[in-house]
């Protein structure tokens, strides 16, 4: 009988609002153009420590993704894309660094957003190559937030 090997690709998100604040603002994108929209730069010594322990551990990781529908059309919390460039820049050193010696680095991955082309465009402009992935949602069935 022939065992069976399966392997797992493993991605992990990371928090992308550690260390930031929260206000009320105005953007030109998402719902009513109104929403709360995360300021400051990311405090990534909570991901810096995960990412360490998966190194450590020798766990074999695909990608690194940061943060979750904030950019683009935002459902209820708001980055600007100046910033979240900033903070994926930061993530692609953190995870040069941690890696160099150690193993092949895994990809970085973001902003994992509906897309809004002028938000995406001025994110990939502004994150200097630092993404091997871009991700977004896509939700066939509607905008459930304009339908409820």
């Amino acid at each position: 009988m022939r065992s069976l090997i399966f392997r797992a690709i493993i991605t992990f998100g990371l928090n992308a609002l550690n260390g930031k604040t929260v206000e009320e603002g105005n953007t030109s994108f998402g719902p009513a153009n109104a929403t709360l929209v995360a300021k400051g730069s990311w405090d990534y010594s909570i991901a810096e420590s995960f990412i360490r322990y998966t190194v450590n551990k020798g766990y074999n990781v695909f990608a690194w993704a940061l943060g979750n529908e904030l950019g683009g059309i935002a459902i209820d919390l708001f980055m600007d894309a100046d910033q979240y460039a900033r903070d994926t820049i930061a993530l692609r050193r953190l995870v040069r660094e941690i890696y160099r010696a150690k193993m092949r680095a895994p990809q970085i991955m973001a902003p994992d957003d509906l897309f809004e082309p002028d938000w995406f465009q001025q994110y990939l402009e502004k994150s200097q190559g630092s993404l091997n992935i871009i991700s977004q949602h896509i939700y066939n069935l509607g905008d459930l937030i304009r339908t409820l």
